[in-house]
């Protein structure tokens, strides 16, 4: 649609053609017939002054090479992505009046992955937990290409005491919030928890298990900052800080005694 974002930057734009829409050049002032539209041409780039822009399908230099567009194939450059760009046509007829620059196109081109989000943490960056929920932690992500974040895709993993994969969760969306600078999400223990906290697990976080979240950023036109748009794109995310979960207390202290007493000092001795 006119005006919305794309990824595609290659077009294919055709002007020919007859009957309703078609370009036609009307009588002259003295009532004569018309001179008849002699040759079309595009104007196609981000001025605003249409004018300014590539031009294409206007007559040549050589007057034996007069040239009529009647489609025209243009490429954004894939470095100007996040511009806004116009396409224009305007047809001269064989005595040469040209009618004003019309625009007919707006194109927003956004050909660039969004960028990771700051500050990404699990548990506050702490590599311990004790408890059945930490939180989950990120700044907004910024989208390079220009459609704006869309929203962010999460994916939580739990590992045994040997390294071995053996708990993931779904793929948890996040939209983005207009006006967020942040986000904050409990990760809570499901099978222990009820509905307690934001992103509820269908496994419980068992002791000795180390945990963390991968996260995605994916914007308005479908690029991700994975950069990979089949399979398991989970494994390609952005990974948190790993997190232990100790969630038993210590052994309690046995045969605790006084071994040593002076007027000063107690030395105690247990086990």
């Amino acid at each position: 649609a006119d005006g919305q974002w794309t990824s595609v930057n290659t077009f294919y734009f055709n002007a020919g053609g007859t009957g309703t829409g078609a370009v036609t050049d009307p009588p002259g002032s003295q009532g004569g017939m018309p001179a008849g539209v002699y040759y079309l041409g595009f104007s196609f780039g981000p001025n605003s002054t249409l004018s300014l822009n590539t031009l294409y399908g206007e007559e040549s230099q050589t007057a034996t090479d007069k040239q009529s567009a009647s489609f025209y194939t243009p490429a954004i450059p894939k470095t100007e992505a996040g511009t806004v760009y116009y396409l224009s046509l305007r047809a001269t007829d064989r005595v040469y009046n040209s009618s004003n620059w019309e625009k007919i196109k707006t194109i927003k081109y956004d050909g660039l992955e969004p960028g990771l989000p700051a500050n990404y943490r699990m548990n506050n960056g702490l590599e311990y937990a004790s408890t059945s929920n930490f939180l989950l932690n990120w700044n907004v992500a910024v989208d390079h290409g220009g459609s704006g974040v869309k929203q962010y895709k999460l994916k939580i993993f739990g590992l045994d005491s040997a390294g071995a994969q053996q708990q993931s969760s779904d793929v948890i969306t996040i939209l983005s919030a207009n006006g967020a600078v942040s986000y904050s999400y409990w990760v809570s223990d499901n099978a222990l928890n009820g509905d307690k906290g934001n992103l509820n697990l269908a496994f419980g976080l068992l002791n000795e298990y180390t945990y963390y979240a991968m996260i995605i950023v994916e914007d308005n036109v479908g690029w991700n900052s994975a950069k990979k748009y089949t399979g398991d794109m989970m494994q390609y995310g952005l990974m948190s800080n790993l997190v232990l979960m100790d969630n038993l207390p210590p052994d309690r202290v046995k045969n605790p005694r006084v071994v040593n007493k002076t007027t000063t000092e107690v030395s105690w001795k247990w086990g």
